[in-house]
């Protein structure tokens, strides 16, 4: 949503307060976002900035005069922990020139009673990001499949004008081997 500030077209504030409120639900599990750029600093709306903040995969730019980037990974990735526990998740910029050395993620997986995230090792400046799944409980005791939300996070006041998309990816972790079977004509 691009502004000046001055609401005199579409629904009323009101109307447009619940849409923008509503966002998540609509975008989750897909690949849509949201920026609210202000064209000028007159168009500062709060009640907006507040629904921004606390909204998953919306953002707001305050200028239209910036240099950004868009940091993007998978929307849905999977992980079988069976017989490794480590992975990398990978990341693309869309900004070849952006700052990677300072970026630091973390990455944070949702309350659950099953995983949680061990160990975060950012590469950035390599584009990716290497992370360890442990189980909270015997393995015997974990589900077969499982999908959580993992959250991307960062200092997004240090690096104000880097936004990934997604900041939440949905994370299916399988808990079995893999069997491989191979036929051989027989005789000959």
């Amino acid at each position: 949503m691009l502004t000046d500030g001055l609401h005199n077209y579409g629904p009323e504030k009101e109307a447009l307060y619940d849409r923008l409120e509503n966002w998540s639900s609509f975008a989750r599990g897909h690949y849509y976002f949201a920026f609210y750029v202000m064209l000028t600093p007159n168009a500062r709306e709060q009640k907006i900035c507040d629904i921004v903040d606390k909204t998953e995969q919306m953002w707001l730019i305050e200028s239209s005069d910036v240099n950004i980037s868009f940091v993007s990974t998978y929307l849905n990735a999977k992980a079988n922990i069976y017989d490794n526990k480590e992975r990398s998740l990978p990341f693309r910029f869309s900004n070849p020139d952006a700052p990677r050395d300072n970026l630091k993620v973390d990455l944070k997986l949702e309350p659950n009673p099953y995983y949680e995230i061990s160990y975060v090792g950012s590469n950035m400046d390599r584009g990716f990001v290497n992370f360890k799944i442990k189980g909270l409980k015997p393995l015997m005791e974990l589900p077969i499949k499982t999908t959580l939300r993992l959250h991307i996070l960062y200092d997004k006041e240090k690096n104000y004008l880097t936004f990934f998309t997604p900041e939440v990816v949905n994370l299916t972790i399988l808990n079995h081997g893999t069997r491989i079977m191979i036929i051989k004509p027989i005789g000959k």
